[in-house]
């Protein structure tokens, strides 16, 4: 295994980072740039949410929208899990200082935050689905209440042309004693 020294030095020419730094702290400030982009991401996806909201209301709105967004989140969600798992057993496996155990259990915590955050937002997208469908049922229904008034007019309109246009000999409407009231 290479030592700690060249991990380190490794990881400072790569993010051009400057060489008074220890390990730990090049760690905490990748993790917090990965924490402030996570916030980032999340709030472009609440801002899909909402244009989603606002579409639902068209007649032609895609329900593959809010699929793909949930898609989206799920992947989002596992990786948030998996970089608060990778940060809790860094602090239990490395030798910190209390200010970067300190600096650590931030992130902790806004890692926790962004899984709550989550959580709320696949609920968000729950309620979204059902809003779609409630919507879809909506039109689904202005449109029957529509064919039901063509049927109320149309049905009985082509019952009696059709019943008076008919060549009957003993048909009981000619007499006209019949049709006089």
């Amino acid at each position: 295994f290479p030592s700690h020294d060249t991990m380190s030095e490794t990881w400072r020419r790569y993010l051009n980072i400057d060489s008074h730094l220890s390990l730990a702290d090049i760690i905490h400030n990748i993790f917090d740039a990965c924490v402030d982009s996570a916030e980032r991401r999340i709030a472009r996806l609440a801002d899909l949410v909402s244009q989603s909201e606002a579409l639902i209301i068209d007649e032609h709105f895609n329900p593959r929208t809010i699929v793909t967004i949930k898609q989206h989140s799920l992947r989002f969600q596992r990786a948030v899990i998996g970089a608060f798992t990778v940060v809790r057993e860094f602090l239990t496996v490395a030798d910190v200082t209390l200010e970067q155990e300190l600096l650590f259990g931030n992130i902790l915590d806004h890692q926790e935050r962004l899984r709550h955050e989550l959580d709320f937002f696949h609920s968000d997208l729950v309620a979204l689905f059902d809003v779609y469908w409630g919507a879809t049922s909506f039109y689904t229904n202005e449109q029957m209440k529509r064919l039901t008034l063509l049927a109320t007019v149309v049905v009985p309109l082509g019952f009696w042309t059709s019943f008076f246009g008919m060549n009957f000999e003993t048909l009981p409407f000619r007499e006209p004693w019949l049709l006089v009231s």
